[in-house]
């Protein structure tokens, strides 16, 4: 057999009390439902008092079933609600205008019913289109049959434009108040997506540069750059790991929080880019995204305000971290690896040897590679360290900034 469900109506596959979508649209239809009772009950008042059976027959059953469909909307299902109000809405004007006659204006709700099926809530194409076909189908035959027969009752002409007046007044209000709440929705939903945007604005900027989160927004495919001229700064916690080990695993994260934040500032007031952080060990650049013509000048400076900032650290948590540093300069491939959680890092020779630096520094020093010796050394003085042997590069010469 088939399942008319799977077609016609698709359950939400989020829990209706975590979608804000889900709860806007069921305050609203539970909003018309509370409506429409008054209104049906008003129409029913006024036939019992004309004596009008069968109108009054079909108000109280429309009365009884806008009742209960109030309970099932507050039970969450309010796509389900939509549909028999949808289906009730259509019986009830066309048996009405039938028993009232056409100037009633109760033909008037065919019109008002195709709203309904635009706010169904997760309804599929297919069962939008049906209940279209459905609409358009009473409305031809209000038009072409109804309003050429005579009424079942023959209602005084007064009363009629009693009638047609409490329609119109009715469907206007209903209207105003459908619109309203698919505006407010609409309006809510707009801020909602703005917000998400800004979020996941920021944390792209936590991750990546700006210049960077920007392409990635707009463009698809690898992100890749060379970078011809930069600098590269990767600085290591002396003895950290021996010293965590005695701590709360807590205490750990705060110190190691609070160093690298400062190293955080430290780099942005800088304009330098924070590349990432691994484990206890920070990796900053130079020159990239944005071209720096004093890169390897700058980067020096961040590194002496890390020793600073270590330091006045030491100072204030009575402890003895130390800080070593190690600077390269040169060129660099840069871009974006991974699908799921993604990183902006950079490769390259310059890389390993501004890591080779690090490695073979001493604690409490700057230790930089001849390439940026040469870019500093008219500005800031440095202390040959001489030729040491590097992994990977054999011997090379470098030095101290002092």
């Amino acid at each position: 057999m088939i399942n008319a469900k799977k077609y016609l109506f698709v359950k939400p596959k989020v829990a209706p009390k975590l979608d804000p979508h889900f709860a806007r649209t069921n305050k609203g239809v539970q909003m018309g439902m509370l409506y429409s009772i008054p209104a049906h009950l008003f129409s029913l008042i006024l036939f019992i008092y004309f004596e009008l059976p069968w109108l009054i027959i079909i108000n109280a059953l429309s009365t009884a079933v806008y009742v209960l469909l109030y309970f099932v909307s507050r039970t969450n299902r309010n796509h389900t609600a939509l549909l028999f109000t949808a289906l009730e809405g259509k019986a009830f004007a066309l048996s009405v205008t039938y028993f009232a006659g056409w100037e009633s204006g109760y033909y008037l709700w065919l019109v008002f019913e195709v709203l309904i099926i635009f706010i169904g809530y997760r309804w599929t194409p297919l069962s939008k289109g049906l209940l279209l076909l459905l609409s358009f189908s009473c409305l031809i035959f209000a038009v072409s049959v109804l309003k050429q027969v005579a009424p079942y009752y023959q209602i005084d002409p007064n009363l009629l434009d009693l009638i047609y007046i409490f329609n119109l007044f009715n469907l206007m209000l209903t209207a105003s108040v459908v619109f309203y709440i698919l505006s407010k929705s609409s309006e809510t939903a707009e801020i909602h997506l703005h917000r998400a945007h800004k979020r996941t604005r920021e944390l792209l900027l936590n991750i990546l540069p700006a210049k960077i989160a920007d392409r990635l927004e707009k463009q698809t495919g690898v992100i890749a750059d060379s970078f011809s001229e930069i600098s590269i700064l990767f600085c290591d916690l002396v003895g950290f790991t021996r010293f965590s080990d005695s701590l709360p695993a807590e205490d750990v994260v705060k110190i190691l929080n609070e160093i690298f934040t400062g190293f955080d500032r430290i780099v942005l007031s800088l304009g330098l880019e924070k590349i990432k952080t691994i484990g206890d060990g920070y990796m900053v650049a130079a020159g990239i995204p944005e071209k720096m013509e004093n890169h390897a000048f700058v980067i020096v400076e961040c590194a002496q305000q890390m020793l600073t900032f270590i330091e006045d650290f030491n100072r204030e948590y009575e402890i003895n971290l130390q800080l070593r540093l190690g600077i390269n300069s040169g060129n660099v491939v840069a871009g974006i690896i991974g699908a799921n959680k993604f990183t902006y890092d950079l490769w390259g020779d310059t890389v390993n040897v501004a890591a080779r630096m690090e490695s073979h520094g001493v604690p409490g020093k700057i230790h930089i590679s001849q390439a940026t010796h040469n870019l500093i050394q008219e500005s800031y003085p440095t202390q040959s360290r001489g030729e040491i042997t590097v992994k990977g590069k054999g011997n090379m010469e470098t030095y101290f900034v002092e």
